[in-house]
This record gives structure tokens, sequence and C-alpha cells, in this order.
């Protein structure tokens, strides 16, 4: 029993929107690999050297782990940063009650 005009019609249709899906699935990882390798380039760790290897970005998994860290360092970045503008704050306040 052969498929009808309809059923490949269809059929098609959902090669085409497969299709479509997976290029823009492709296009979204590709620029999160972009940003991920801009990020780890200007990410320079305690002892000067970059964290960046040459197919780091390549296997999900491995990229997964490098946006986590990405994050986890912007998180305490930010929480020190707060923390000395904290800090900041209580030392003006404390002049501005000496005066």
């Amino acid at each position: 029993m052969w498929p009808t005009d309809a059923e490949c019609k269809k059929a098609q249709r959902f090669r085409e929107d497969l299709n479509i899906e997976q290029n823009r699935l492709s296009d979204l990882l590709a620029r999160l690999r972009s940003v991920c390798l801009m990020a780890l380039r200007t990410d320079v760790d305690e002892a000067g050297k970059s964290c960046l290897e040459s197919n780091c970005l390549q296997d999900d998994l491995q990229l997964i782990a490098i946006i986590d860290d990405l994050l986890m360092k912007a998180l305490s970045d930010a929480r020190r940063e707060a923390d000395a503008l904290r800090v900041q704050q209580q030392k003006q306040i404390r002049e501005l009650g000496k005066h």
C-alpha cells in the first residue's frame, strides 16, 4: 500500500519543519559557543592563564559546565562587589556620624 498524496505532503512538511528546527538549534548553539568563547578569553585565572582549551566548546556537557562556571563566577563577583559597597557605605555613615 503506497502512501497517499496527502500523507506524502504531510511527511514532507514534517521533514521541512524538522530541518528548520535543526538549523535554528544549530544556530543557537553556535551563538552560545561564541559567547562562551568570548567570555573564556576574557576570563583569566589568578595565575594569568585562560581556562580555554582548543576544543572545549565542542562537547555539550563541557559547554554546560563552562556556562555553569561562568555564571557561578559572575555571581561570586557580584556578591563580592556588593559586600565591598556595603563596607564602603558603612564607613561613610560612620564618618558622617563623627562630624
